[in-house]
């Protein structure tokens, strides 16, 4: 069993980050300002601050298209946030209202297809399709309506497998499979089991349904049949009764990081074996508590941690690093200082 040591800090935390140029860059949960993270030097700076939003914790997930980072809002009455790292501007784009109730996370993840993303629906009652060069949005009904804002979201993750984006239900058991070259629903896979689910994966052109808890089985679904079957996870009984929120595939392998322990689990598929590293965190008990997984680019992915005592965590090529992010000694007098700056030019 091999072992990975971390200190206790207070990490910061946050839902959305995005790379580009070899930085991360982040929306604090805690705080508005944007943060950017060096990989190679590791060193942390604020970058500027996200003055439209009046709150804290205002993103959910974000992206890089060419030179601008999209954060994506929690809220439905935010606006989404454009930053540009080459000349270091913050615009705002407002997008249309969900005609359900839609109080958090509209969108619980994204597909860039050409120039166009694709915002897939967790409370909202729609996709929305937003061209990335004009701003223009269109909103797409893919008959979801009679289950939007009831409380779950529709889903909780989706792959792009050829031209079709395949949706991970949550709140139901319909798998919707959406065309991109059409923009409509080209099938619908009804499910045996539903609200089990914590990812979904495209591999070698067939669709991962990765499980919360390892008592359930992985869901491997043939997108161009509309057919799918059940593998059994191979591990420890004391494992799997733990709640896995954070999923990633690389390359055979899939990580799970828990919620509520301290044991991260790498499964190879193609083997049907699992190997355990423990994470040992100094003069603390506390367990390991991550939100979600989320790939950053090619090789590249994130294990994004729930609170300040788990430090967010980098997976390439089957190696795994701490992202120990720690708000700079200036933060909050620069924040303060961009804050007073943006005001003078409202």
């Amino acid at each position: 069993m091999d072992k990975l040591y971390i200190d206790k800090k207070n990490y910061v935390t946050f839902c959305a980050v995005a790379e580009y140029n070899g930085k991360l860059y982040i929306s604090d949960r805690n705080n508005r300002g944007l943060l950017e993270y060096n990989l190679k030097t590791k060193e942390t700076v604020i970058k500027n601050i996200f003055m439209a939003e009046n709150y804290r914790n205002n993103y959910w997930s974000a992206f890089a298209y060419k030179n601008e980072i999209w954060f994506i809002p929690l809220r439905d009455y935010q606006k989404i946030a454009i930053y540009n790292p080459d000349n270091e501007k913050m615009t705002f784009l407002s997008f249309p209202k969900s005609e359900h109730r839609c109080d958090y996370i509209p969108f619980m993840d994204y597909q860039i297809v050409g120039e166009y993303v694709y915002l897939l629906p967790a409370h909202y009652d729609c996709v929305l399709k937003i061209n990335l060069q004009t701003r223009e949005s269109l909103r797409i009904s893919i008959g979801v309506e009679d289950y939007a804002g009831d409380g779950y979201p529709i889903t909780i993750a989706s792959a792009l497998i050829e031209d079709k984006i395949v949706m991970c239900p949550y709140n139901n058991t319909n798998m919707v499979i959406f065309d991109t070259c059409t923009d409509e629903v080209s099938g619908k896979i009804e499910l045996k089991h539903t609200k089990m689910y914590s990812n979904i994966e495209n591999y070698n052109g067939v669709a991962y349904l990765i499980p919360e808890y390892l008592y359930n089985d992985i869901c491997v679904v043939d997108v161009k049949t509309q057919t799918y079957k059940y593998k059994a996870i191979l591990c420890e009984n004391k494992y799997k009764e733990i709640k896995y929120p954070g999923s990633i595939v690389d390359n055979n392998s899939i990580y799970f990081f828990p919620d509520g322990n301290n044991m991260i689990l790498r499964y190879d598929y193609l083997n049907n074996h699992m190997d355990y590293k423990k994470v040992v965190v100094k003069d603390n008990n506390s367990a390991l508590k991550f939100l979600k997984g989320r790939k950053l680019k090619d090789k590249l992915y994130v294990a994004i941690s729930e609170d300040s005592t788990t430090p967010c965590m980098l997976i390439s090529d089957n190696c795994i690093e701490t992202v120990e992010l720690m708000l700079p000694d200036d933060f909050f007098i620069k924040e303060l200082f961009m804050e007073m700056r943006e005001r003078e030019n409202i």
